[in-house]
């Protein structure tokens, strides 16, 4: 769609003009970007809405759209273009899956909106680090399980679509796949958060949450008991008053404490790491007794009263801090200031993202870097030699230290006036003499109307494409065919849609196994241990690819393993491996082209890493890897509720943001609704 309307905006818009009226609907297109992340959900709410807007005919407007250019357009590749439109949107398969984009774009909307909004400590977004575990625990989990509980509670539309447009076995097919989605989305936000949310340090900062505060550090209270550190106080027990954290019996630990005591000793390392960083941050200090005793007595009930009317109070972390002052101003020290999102890498590329809009082809934004590079450039350099008696910029360099600059004063700026000037009366002088002296002057354009000459040459080409249009011997598309095309095609997805997750987790594993870096990472820790460690790990590493990689024995020569016990690196063990998946992969993808070209497979499912079982033999170490612990699971699944404390800004008048301004992302400290459109 975008490639079609964007090589001609006026002539497709006026297209959908003549078909809806003007001014009914805007043809809106979108590019996707790998940076601009939240592209295909927004098209996805655009397309659905304008789609629900029906011609004369009763025909959906886009549908007639791509139909009137598959019937008339002399280009080829357009006419196929607008064919495939109408006939994918006239697809319940795909029409289903804009459903589902949409709504998932309503959750990362709000991921979004909670970043790009400024916390109640800093004037700036992106320092929210202190309160990320309320988006997490508040808001991300329990949409997710309450998705994968039942889609309808956060996909009502596309349940809806569903049940009204499908039934039988293609029902049965498609409300799988979109189960198999949600869990697959939901594990991979859980295997994302894990690795620095559920581990210290970061972990330490669910003492600042209002309701799971108390319960964790009572776990971490326990641990530090049961685990003491010779010669240090890891905690004063031995005044005040503190919550119960020992147990005589483990079984009688709470829910709520076990699940964080359950994660934080889940291995040694785990335990070290705790125990490193409580001392680190000086939480074993005595000034912080008083804080740390009060905070283990708190009961999830009392923590969630607001203590005062006063508006800044209301956040959960001002609550934090007027109650333990000290503790706070601890954690601060450390989290304050630490970016909780990666608006500093997207800075890195904020030159690609101002030049690749949404709205600006890949031409336009080619030739901008082409004139940057050349017209643009030697101007610049023109403008920095006229103040300087350097013969070349390279010169001023050298001998100032520092690059002279184009734009300093008041006459390089005159001067890049001049330049303007000179190289336009240049261009229209080429272009008079080569097109003409029938160009119309800025006063005749500005007396007419700027759009007068495009409104001209828009009619002028309607009439040309409909006369030409009139002469093709194409057999026209109409409804009917569209339709019936629609109903005889089927997506390659659903074709060869596999939804058994343990030959999903095989392919996954093959796929590692024939990555040279899963090899030459094997044992790698073990082997940077000691130098008989390393000579032990790279035979092993060897022996282990000799009864992984079937065929391998018969490629390597005898002399060549009797020599696997004098090797000292693993460049010596790489010869063999490298060459060996280089030869299955190009073998696979020869024997899968094959059979394709005479027909396929009789399983369309059978896909090109399908193949490399008959080169591979599946490793355990590939099969087992980044698996979801029991005990994070356990705390991924306790939270099932929805708090409105969870995006809460102090400062929403003071925040502004152009890319926000689509969006239905919510500004005030109230219950999200994620079923509004």
């Amino acid at each position: 769609m975008h490639s079609v309307h964007s090589d001609d905006a006026l002539y497709s818009q006026s297209v959908m003009d003549r078909l809806m009226g003007a001014g009914r609907v805007k043809v809106r297109t979108y590019r996707e970007r790998q940076q601009r992340w939240l592209v295909n959900q927004r098209f996805a709410r655009v397309i659905l809405t304008t789609m629900a807007m029906l011609t004369s005919d009763e025909i959906s407007c886009y549908v007639a759209w791509g139909m009137h250019f598959a019937n008339t357009s002399q280009s080829q590749w357009k006419s196929r273009a607008g064919k495939e439109i109408a006939t994918w949107l006239s697809m319940p398969s795909i029409v289903l899956g804009l459903h589902f984009e949409s709504e998932l774009g309503d959750y990362f909307e709000e991921c979004y909106a909670w970043h790009n909004r400024p916390g109640p400590l800093y004037t700036r977004s992106g320092f929210r680090m202190m309160e990320v575990h309320d988006l997490v625990f508040e808001m991300e989990y329990p949409w997710w399980n309450e998705a994968v509980a039942d889609p309808k509670n956060r996909m009502p539309k596309t349940i809806k679509y569903l049940e009204d447009n499908f039934e039988g076995e293609e029902y049965e097919k498609k409300l799988k796949q979109i189960k198999l989605g949600i869990k697959a989305g939901r594990d991979e936000l859980l295997k994302i958060t894990k690795r620095y949310l559920m581990k210290a340090p970061l972990v330490l900062l669910v003492l600042c949450h209002r309701r799971r505060g108390p319960a964790f550090l009572r776990a971490v209270l326990s641990i530090l008991h049961e685990y003491p550190v010779e010669s240090v106080q890891l905690f004063n027990d031995s005044v005040g008053e503190w919550g119960n954290y020992v147990y005589a019996d483990k079984s009688g630990r709470p829910d709520d404490e076990k699940i964080w005591y359950d994660l934080l000793t889940k291995d040694t390392e785990t335990i070290d790491d705790l125990i490193h960083f409580w001392r680190q941050f000086c939480l074993n200090w005595d000034i912080l007794t008083n804080d740390l005793q009060r905070l283990s007595r708190e009961e999830e009930d009392s923590m969630n009263e607001d203590t005062t009317n006063d508006q800044s109070s209301q956040a959960p972390l001002f609550q934090f801090k007027q109650k333990y002052p000290i503790l706070f101003e601890c954690l601060e020290a450390v989290f304050g200031a630490m970016m909780s999102n990666s608006r500093l890498c997207e800075q890195v590329h904020g030159m690609m993202r101002h030049g690749l809009r949404a709205r600006v082809g890949m031409q336009q934004s080619d030739r901008q870097r082409t004139y940057n590079m050349s017209t643009g450039y030697k101007m610049n350099e023109e403008r920095r030699l006229r103040k300087t008696t350097a013969s070349s910029t390279n010169e001023y360099k050298e001998r100032n230290k520092k690059a002279s600059k184009h734009s300093h004063d008041k006459s390089q700026v005159v001067h890049l006036s001049e330049q303007i000037h000179d190289r336009s009366r240049a261009f229209v002088g080429a272009l008079s003499s080569a097109v003409g002296m029938n160009i119309p002057s800025i006063s005749d354009i500005n007396k007419a109307g700027r759009r007068v000459q495009d409104n001209e040459n828009l009619r002028i080409q309607i009439e040309r494409v409909d006369a030409a249009a009139s002469r093709l011997t194409r057999q026209p598309l109409d409804i009917d065919a569209i339709e019936n095309l629609a109903k005889s095609t089927r997506l390659t997805n659903d074709v060869t849609f596999v939804g058994d997750p343990v030959l999903l987790k095989w392919r996954g594993a093959v796929q590692e196994m024939v990555k040279q870096k899963y090899w030459a990472t094997m044992n790698k820790e073990f082997a940077n241990a000691t130098a008989n460690n390393a000579k032990f790990a790279y035979r092993k590493t060897y022996w282990r690819a000799l009864r992984c990689l079937i065929h391998m024995r018969s490629q390597v020569k005898l002399d060549h393993i009797d020599n696997v016990f004098g090797w000292s690196s693993y460049n010596q063990a790489k010869v063999p491996i490298n060459s060996y998946i280089s030869a299955a992969k190009e073998l696979s993808k020869k024997i899968f082209g094959y059979v394709e070209d005479v027909g396929g497979f009789d399983d369309k499912r059978v896909c090109e890493h399908d193949v490399l079982f008959l080169f591979v033999r599946l490793d355990e170490c590939a099969v087992e890897q980044e698996e979801i612990e029991q005990v994070e699971e356990a705390v991924a699944n306790s939270c099932t509720i929805f708090n409105p404390h969870y995006t809460y800004t102090a400062r929403v008048d003071s925040y502004s943001d152009e890319e926000d301004s689509d969006s239905d992302s919510m500004m005030e400290p109230t219950e999200l609704d994620f079923d509004e459109d």
